[in-house]
């Protein structure tokens, strides 16, 4: 990850998302307080630095845990929040994998869910979101008639897209989707073989060998996707 990467998702945390900000400044003060005996008693003697070091383990362990908590907070009520919406006649799927493991989850609390919805929900566009756990789950969120464009987010590479379980949808095992008219395939995109959209043979917008969260929220925000679905879906206004 780069430093610019890397200054965008410390704002992103420090500015967007209050109880991670919390976390992170409660971690801080148990640390603080951790080091404190090693600089209040430099002299105290080999016992007061072993516990002095004991507390920062201690207090580090805590923070760490604190921490944990609250993003798989966070990563769950991201989860919850993804209600099914329903909606007749075609439209855009938006698929998202869910994911056991929290590290792979945290990535989606840096991605502007709630920007592109409403870019989409302003501009008419109609869209379903389906949350995903398996290969079977995907293919029936998109092998669908009604469905003439995709969003897919998760983690992958250029030829599928991988699951908790760590298996993997092939995009070559994925039926002839010849209805769909643009897919955007949101995860990382390395190693050789085609992506989803080379094998249906529709536009679509693939994403760097190694994604980052800015790409995918540069995108979200130029709203570049806004015409080309106004035109799929017929939407005059």
């Amino acid at each position: 990850m780069g430093l610019k990467e890397g200054y965008y998702r410390l704002m992103r945390i420090l500015f967007n998302d209050a109880a991670l900000t919390s976390s992170i400044i409660l971690s801080i003060i148990f640390i603080a307080y951790a080091l404190l005996p090693l600089f209040l008693s430099p002299n105290a003697g080999l016992y007061s630095f072993y516990y002095g070091v004991s507390r920062v383990i201690v207090w580090i362990l805590i923070s760490l845990v604190v921490l944990y908590i609250i993003f798989k907070w966070r990563v769950n009520l991201f989860y919850n929040s993804l209600k099914a919406r329903k909606v007749s006649g075609k439209h855009l799927s938006i698929v998202i994998v869910k994911y056991d493991l929290l590290h792979k989850s945290v990535f989606y609390l840096l991605i502007r869910f709630k920007e592109l919805f409403h870019t989409l929900k302003e501009n008419n566009i109609p869209f379903e979101v389906c949350l995903v756990n398996d290969k079977h789950e995907l293919i029936n969120a998109i092998d669908d008639k009604n469905v003439h464009a995709i969003m897919i987010f998760g983690h992958g590479i250029k030829h599928g897209i991988k699951f908790s379980d760590y298996t993997y949808l092939y995009y070559c095992e994925v039926p002839r989707l010849s209805h769909i008219k643009y897919l955007g395939q949101f995860h990382c995109n390395h190693f050789a073989g085609k992506s989803l959209d080379q094998y249906i043979g529709c536009e679509g917008k693939v994403t760097d060998d190694i994604v980052i969260s800015h790409e995918i929220n540069d995108y979200i925000q130029s709203k570049l996707y806004v015409q080309k679905f106004k035109k799929i879906f017929g939407v005059k206004k």
